[in-house]
């Protein structure tokens, strides 16, 4: 979107100006950044007290290593791998501050698998979560079976396929989900969403020309 560094930088003092002190901030660097800009952003993150810096660089284990190493915010990552193989040596050379299995891509099993070694190396587990209310369920089963107190992410932009998915819409008052207690994730699908959503080829997100 041809935004320089230091024009990223003043969009997110004002971010931080606009909430104030008492909202916790994450960026996302959807794995878009070389090494240098990641450092600098990072940094200006630490200043304005951001909670964590999440996939600044592209996924390389001795990348995040090195980055980890130079910041304070905590580097997160990993919510794109889909077994523990995969991750742990993010988790052995402490790659990441915070580990971010999804339930969706990883399941249950491996993602348990995860937060196991997670914990034997003193790292932190807090789930990627973003496709519909099925998949924030699972993910917040997950993350009160492992007992995490960290934020479980909604999107808010899927559209339809958000919370059409379900029979019964999720509860969440006062930004907290009330967790279905029912068998198996305590949710029921809708009815008729083979009609109601066919298949369609190709990929699920649409690219937008600037």
């Amino acid at each position: 979107d041809v935004v320089t560094v230091d024009r990223f930088l003043g969009l997110l003092r004002e971010v931080r100006a606009a909430c104030g002190s008492g909202m916790e901030l994450m960026l996302d660097g959807n794995m878009r950044l070389d090494f240098d800009t990641a450092l600098t952003v990072g940094r200006e993150l630490e200043r304005l007290g951001f909670v964590w810096f999440e996939e600044p660089t592209p996924l390389d284990v001795a990348t995040y290593a090195r980055l980890a190493a130079q910041l304070d915010i905590p580097v997160t990552g990993c919510e794109g791998l889909a077994t523990f193989a995969q991750t742990r040596p993010f988790l052995d050379n402490h790659s990441v501050d915070i580990v971010q299995p999804d339930v969706a891509v990883a399941g249950f099993t491996e993602a348990r698998k995860i937060a196991e070694h997670a914990a034997s190396r003193g790292i932190e587990v807090c789930t990627h979560n973003w496709h519909n209310d099925l998949m924030t369920v699972a993910n917040a089963h997950f993350m009160a079976g492992i007992g995490s107190q960290r934020p479980l992410e909604r999107c808010r932009i899927q559209g339809p396929l958000q919370s059409a998915l379900l029979r019964e819409p999720l509860r969440i008052v006062g930004g907290q989900l009330d967790l279905p207690t029912g068998p198996g994730l305590g949710v029921a699908l809708a009815d008729g969403l083979a009609a109601r959503f066919p298949y369609v080829e190709g990929h699920y997100a649409l690219t937008v020309p600037r």
